[in-house]
């Protein structure tokens, strides 16, 4: 991933080197698991916020979240600097669940569904 869409800074894994980290994959307009995921990530972020080395990492399986949602929405969560919101080209973030996560990711686009990926 190369931006930290809330920031709009540039983001890559070497900043996450020498870190503890927790990552999670989600879309700031999912009606489903992504909140109950996000909750989970806020109560961490918040939990460890005395231990500088602990950083979060959410990243966007959506396209349609612009810097500016994803800005509001790390806002909604009181996020710091230690957990960034990212995402970059759909083929890419697949690519990162699939193959560097090892985490099964589809797109259910075109199906009527509340959670679009799954």
């Amino acid at each position: 991933m190369r931006t930290n869409l809330a920031s709009g800074q540039p983001f890559d894994s070497a900043s996450l080197r020498g870190k503890v980290w927790v990552a999670d994959f989600f879309f700031a307009s999912c009606p489903g698991v992504c909140l109950e995921l996000t909750k989970r990530m806020s109560y961490l972020h918040h939990a460890t916020r005395d231990l500088p080395g602990v950083h979060y990492l959410s990243i966007s399986t959506d396209e349609k979240d612009t810097p500016a949602v994803l800005s509001a929405y790390a806002r909604e969560q009181n996020a710091t600097e230690r957990w960034s919101f990212v995402g970059g080209p759909k083929l890419d973030v697949f690519k990162l669940s699939i193959d560097g996560f090892k985490l099964a990711l589809a797109d259910a686009e075109g199906v009527d569904v509340a959670e679009k990926y799954i």
